[in-house]
């Protein structure tokens, strides 16, 4: 018989213990018992009275392991909200410094565009090219920058999407006419094409607005000789707008890496093409939100097809239906011949 006393690192612990197991008849608790080198050892202990009132069993379970267990959850928990809190507190800095770039960069920017353009009224035909100059330089720098804050909030996924009755025939007309005179200083033919005079839906006017003038401009960036063609495509639930162009095409090895931010085919300062390699992202971003699917082919030196299907009316829930886009030339006229003369699926 071992006195349970005599074990105790705490005697007044362990009297305290034996006497609620006297009293109840039963005991159970967390002491520390000595070890063999005098070592206190946490145990868990349960203690019974048996029937003959005088005699105590209790039955020991080192828990050494357990506790150590729980005091590095609580040292990971401890850990994991100081790091919550300091991530909370990198967000909220984050959203200061793009609050303060928008006003900051923003407000010159105006004021230098709006001059550029007072200047190339009133200076000579010769020095045309300065105020020209200026004025490029300045609004490249202006979409560089609605880019990168555009993307910011995407990815906090604090952008807001709200659906709205729009006719999708009149969003994609206006978007594309945005980028006519673009095509024109090109020499590039821009053309347009719907099923439908009218395409009735529910979703966000700016980001479906934002999504065609990103495929538009891209397809008139990377062509440098031919045409562009969109085509809006409706069906009773879902529509399907497709921007195909006669460019530079896209290598299939880089089709991987299309959507991912600041990526581009061709980087360093031996590119081909200006931009931040943020259109696209944004454009896979914003389809997502808006419950649709993009998809592209394309080959190189021939040119590339890009077609974005969304349902008619825009998820109200966090999962999107799936879009099945299957439908592409139904209903268009020669939309499959469109898709023939890259040797693409139609």
């Amino acid at each position: 018989p071992v006195r349970l006393p005599e074990l105790a690192a705490d005697e007044q612990e362990s009297a305290l213990h034996l006497a609620e197991a006297e009293s109840r008849g039963a005991s159970s608790g967390t002491l520390e018992l000595l070890d063999a080198d005098g070592t206190a050892v946490p145990y868990e202990i349960a203690t019974r009275q048996l029937r003959d009132r005088s005699t105590f069993v209790a039955v020991a379970r080192n828990v050494t392991e357990r506790r150590n267990y729980e005091h590095g959850l609580l040292t990971a928990i401890s850990a994991a909200e100081e790091a919550r809190e300091q991530a909370e507190e990198a967000a909220r800095l984050k959203s200061s410094i793009l609050a303060n770039m928008s006003h900051e960069i923003r407000t010159p920017l105006t004021a230098i565009l709006g001059f550029a353009d007072i200047l190339r009224e009133e200076v000579p035909k010769d020095l045309y090219e300065y105020a020209d100059t200026i004025h490029t330089g300045g609004q490249r720098l202006l979409d560089t920058l609605n880019d990168i804050l555009d993307f910011a909030r995407l990815d906090a996924e604090r952008a807001a999407v709200l659906p709205e009755s729009i006719d999708v025939a009149v969003v994609v007309r206006e978007s594309v006419g945005l980028l006519a005179p673009l095509a024109q200083r090109k020499g590039l033919g821009l053309h347009l094409q719907s099923s439908s005079a009218t395409v009735p839906a529910v979703h966000s006017a700016s980001a479906l607005g934002r999504v065609i003038t990103n495929l538009v401009g891209n397809a008139i960036k990377f062509t440098e000789k031919g045409e562009v063609r969109v085509s809006l495509h409706a069906a009773p639930t879902f529509f399907a707008v497709r921007v195909q162009d006669t460019g530079v095409g896209i290598a299939d090895t880089f089709l991987p890496e299309l959507y991912e931010a600041f990526k581009q085919e061709s980087d360093g300062h031996r590119r081909d093409f200006e931009g931040t390699g943020l259109g696209l992202a944004i454009t896979k971003r914003l389809v997502d939100l808006m419950g649709g699917e993009i998809r592209v082919w394309s080959k190189k030196g021939e040119g590339t097809l890009f077609e974005v299907a969304l349902p008619t009316e825009s998820p109200s829930g966090p999962e999107a239906p799936h879009v099945d886009a299957s439908f592409v030339g139904d209903g268009a006229g020669d939309g499959a011949a469109e898709t023939a003369t890259l040797g693409l699926p139609a």
